[in-house]
This record gives C-alpha cells, sequence and structure tokens, in this order.
C-alpha cells in the first residue's frame, strides 16, 4: 500500500484552500442543529396528532400532501429532501453542504476474495476501507475483530504483523483457523475492549484500525490510542447511541462547549439512514411500527393515560400472527390489562393512520440525521486533533455499500505541523 505523497502532504500540515477547518465546520453544523432543534430533536411517536400543524402549518400542508412512495422516494435522496424542506427550513442547503465530505483516494486495488459468512456488501466495504487506508512501517491492530476478516485482509496486504482483539473466544477461534487455512499469520486475543486491561496492546509504535465499532467501543480506541501515544489510528465510527451513559458526553472540548443535549433516542437519527433490505424488509417495517402505533393508541384508551409506552425488541415472526396477537404480547411486557372485547380492525387501522403521520413527520428529522453523524464524526476529529493529531477524514466507500462511510484518519503530528486540520474539497465528493 504506497501513500501518496501529496496526500501525506495534506495530512501532516493541512491543504491551503478555502475549505472549512474542523473547528469552523463543527461550530456552523452545532449552531444550526442547535437553532433548529424543534424540526428533530423529538420523538414522533410520543404525538397523536400532525406534529408541526401548529408549530409550521405550511410545512404541514405540504407533508400531509406525500403518499408513502413519495416519502420512501425524498428519504432515499437527500438532495431531493433538502430541496422539498428548503422552503420551510431555509437552513436545509446549508446543512447539506456541511455535510460533504471528499471521498479519499484509493491508494491500492484489492483482489476481491470471498469469505466464509461474509456478505458481498461487508466483503466490499473491508475492501474499500484498506483500499484507502494510508501504509506506514507499523503493526496493525484490529479492534473488535469479530473473525477477524478485516485482520486478514490487511495481513494479505502488507508486511507488517496484524493481531486483533475481540471479546468471543469463539470468533477468535474461528478466525485463527481462517488464517491458518490460508496460511496467514494473525493472532486475535479475546478480550473485553471495554475493559482498561485492553490498554496493554497499545504503544507508540502502531497503528490502530476499526471498522464500524460501536459507540463505546470507538471511543475506547481513541482514549486508549491517545493515552499511548499511538503513531495511528484509522476509524469508521458507527452506533453512536451505544453507550454507557443516558446522555451523550462529548469527547473534545469543543463538544463540551455545546449546548447540545443528546440522549440515546437522538443519536439514533444518525443512524436512520439504510441502503440494506428489500421490499419484504421495508413491509415488514412498516408492519411492525403500524402495530407499535395502533397498540399504543389502544393502551392510551385502555389506562386513560395519554403517554407513549416504550415496547421492547420484539421476536419478528409475531408480525407473522397478526395485529390482536401482537397487542397481546405488548400488553403482557408492559403490564396493561387490555379488556375481552377489542375492535381490533378498528385499532389497527388507527395505527396505519398514525404510520403515515409518523413517517411525513419522521422526514423532517431526516434531514438531520447526516449532520448530527458529522456533527459526532467532528467531536471525535476534534478530540484527536485536541491530543496532538493531524486529523483527516472523508469517504472510503460509496453510499450504497453503507450509510456508515466516514473515516476518520489521526496521526501524530510533529511538533512544528500541530494546527487546525482542513476538510478537504477538491476530490471527488459522495
Amino acid at each position: 500500500m504506497r501513500f501518496h505523497c501529496a496526500f501525506l502532504q495534506i495530512l501532516l500540515c493541512g491543504y491551503e484552500s478555502s475549505a472549512m477547518t474542523l473547528h469552523e465546520r463543527f461550530d456552523r453544523l452545532d449552531t444550526l442543529l442547535g437553532q433548529l432543534r424543534e424540526f428533530w430533536q423529538f420523538s414522533p411517536f410520543h404525538y397523536t396528532s400532525a406534529y408541526f400543524a401548529d408549530k409550521a402549518p405550511a410545512l404541514q400542508a405540504a407533508l400531509d400532501a406525500l403518499t408513502l412512495d413519495d416519502i420512501d422516494r425524498l428519504d432515499a435522496d437527500s438532495a431531493a429532501l433538502s430541496a422539498f424542506l428548503q422552503p420551510h427550513i431555509p437552513a436545509a442547503s446549508e446543512l447539506e453542504a456541511l455535510c460533504v465530505l471528499p471521498a479519499l483516494a484509493a491508494q491500492q486495488k484489492l483482489t476481491a476474495r470471498s469469505a466464509p459468512g461474509l456478505s458481498e456488501r461487508k466483503q466490499q466495504q473491508i475492501h474499500d476501507f484498506i483500499a484507502v487506508l494510508p501504509s506506514y512501517p507499523l503493526p496493525l491492530l484490529e479492534w473488535c475483530a469479530g473473525k477477524g476478516h478485516l485482520a486478514r485482509t490487511l495481513a494479505r496486504h502488507t508486511t507488517q504483523s496484524v493481531e486483533g482483539i475481540e471479546l468471543q473466544a469463539d470468533l477468535c477461534a474461528s478466525g485463527t483457523q481462517l488464517a491458518q487455512a490460508e496460511g496467514i499469520s494473525l493472532i486475535l486475543h479475546q478480550q473485553d475492549a471495554l475493559c482498561p486491561t485492553a490498554q496493554r496492546f497499545f504503544r507508540p509504535e502502531l497503528h490502530a484500525v476499526g471498522l464500524h465499532a460501536c459507540g463505546e467501543l470507538h471511543m475506547q480506541l481513541l482514549r486508549h490510542g491517545i493515552h499511548a501515544a499511538c503513531e495511528a489510528m484509522t476509524i469508521s465510527p458507527c452506533c453512536y447511541h451505544k453507550i454507557s451513559a443516558d446522555h451523550y458526553q462529548p469527547m473534545s472540548q469543543v463538544a463540551n462547549q455545546s449546548t447540545l443535549q443528546l440522549s440515546r433516542h437522538d443519536l439514533r437519527l444518525s443512524l436512520q439512514e439504510s441502503v440494506t433490505g428489500g421490499e419484504r424488509i421495508r413491509r415488514l417495517r412498516r408492519l411492525e411500527v403500524s402495530y407499535r402505533l395502533g397498540f399504543d393508541a389502544l393502551q392510551r384508551m385502555v389506562r386513560g393515560v395519554d403517554e407513549y409506552l416504550n415496547l421492547p425488541n420484539l421476536p419478528k415472526a409475531l408480525l407473522g400472527e397478526g395485529f390482536a396477537a401482537f397487542c397481546h404480547w405488548a400488553a403482557d411486557k408492559r403490564g396493561v390489562r387490555l379488556p375481552q372485547q377489542v375492535d381490533w380492525s378498528y385499532w389497527e387501522a388507527i395505527g396505519e393512520q398514525r404510520y403515515l403521520c409518523v413517517s411525513r413527520t419522521e422526514l423532517v428529522r431526516h434531514l438531520f440525521r447526516r449532520p448530527l453523524e458529522i456533527w459526532l464524526v467532528l467531536d471525535r476529529a476534534l478530540y484527536l486533533q485536541e491530543h496532538g493529531y493531524q486529523v483527516h477524514l472523508g469517504t472510503f466507500c460509496e453510499r450504497h455499500l453503507t450509510p456508515r462511510n466516514v473515516m476518520i484518519h489521526a496521526r501524530r503530528a510533529p511538533h512544528s505541523c500541530v494546527r487546525d486540520s482542513l476538510i478537504v474539497n477538491s476530490h471527488t465528493h459522495e
């Protein structure tokens, strides 16, 4: 893997252009998210009437004209969604522009190779991640390795030693067997990534990598890497809501000055864009949400309390048993005593009506899902920068492979070059 000199210069000393710095971009996103929080920082499930009817009547009228097909079309096209909402949320186009990151240039072309139990989509994500990964004369450590699919691919394309850590012993054993079958030298260590003892795997001469490690896990990688003064760290964050606290605690000093208070529910918004699943998955999702909303309307009437009750994840097979069976399951989970006689068709129809209303409202919130994700990414980037790392952000794969396509690359900067990095917009954008 060759590392282009021009790219190295960008990483180490910035790029002289009109592009925004990390700090400037974060500040502007933070301002807009704060000013527009009434459009995204709420839960549509908690409301039984059109949410924007009183707050923004013209917006509500525009939403009410949308069919489910319209909603699906706008939801899949961020530019079209921004244009649709622009008359009602003038900052929509600026929000979209603030989320544009450069597509990172591939440093090498990897040979495709299938892996047992790994989807073609995930396999391509791994290849694209490694293709743009800077190559250093440093040992590599994969964080939260699973069966070590990323680590094995790395080992095939580098002369450096590669190791990984993984919580589950059976995954370590499976990954080791796969590596041995390929004749690859790879060590997978059984280790709880959230346990303080994981710090022992970090040292200055190391390039730590993590592809889609969830929330607290990738945050811990960055903390350990900084504590050990690792030479380089490269991650693609995922599942920002998987944190130990009820509310998000920013990593950087800059983000800690923000007025935004983010709950786990807020953090989930950043993950609501999906490109996986076909028509069957969408149909089941609609059915489940309609059932949940139908039961919600029913339980409010039965309890005489106008409040939403959260329900746990359900076995998908339950959806095939019909609305009545779902309601009995939900009532049992929440201790609700249902009457013996229920007009199931009526409440199921109520759920379907509310599904359309909620979908229209969610469409507005979805304008903010990528801006919120980039806010969280920039928090991590600024945290690294504050600890003496030169940071570069970009996308490592196309959106159709995964919306979680952001790469954060950090390298310990020379003392003469510790300054605010620039996000470079001179490459092809996603």
